[in-house]
């Protein structure tokens, strides 16, 4: 049985994707976009002015992958990018074998992420 450690399912700078709605397109993945938020752990806690709250982690999240391509246009290409939710995006060698490769990843990924992190 294939072990599945979720690096599979994590994009990197440099990849090659493709958006689920758009598969014949290579993208490739710039940067990852990531934000800073405050998360509560569910455990109260007493602050400096003696007050009950609730205890908060900071944690980064991604914000979005930015990914660039290159459009034919009549003057030759033209440069693009965007940003685009990860679970959008699937890497190109799966794209390649057409859609219900991209959807037997997809499904792949929902269910490793609600075993192991909801």
């Amino acid at each position: 049985m294939l072990e599945i450690t979720g690096q599979e399912f994590r994009f990197n700078q440099n990849d090659a994707v493709a958006h689920t709605e758009n598969l014949e397109q290579k993208l490739i993945v710039k940067e990852i976009k990531r934000r800073r938020v405050d998360v509560s752990t569910g455990k109260i806690i007493t602050n400096s002015e003696g007050k009950s709250v609730f205890e908060k982690i900071t944690k980064n999240k991604i914000d979005g992958i930015l990914c660039y391509w290159f459009e034919k246009t009549d003057d030759g290409k033209k440069y693009k990018e965007e940003k685009f939710h990860s679970e959008l995006l699937c890497p190109w060698n799966v794209a390649q074998k057409g859609e219900k490769e991209v959807e037997k990843w997809v499904n792949a990924r929902k269910e490793f992420q609600v075993k192991n992190y909801r």
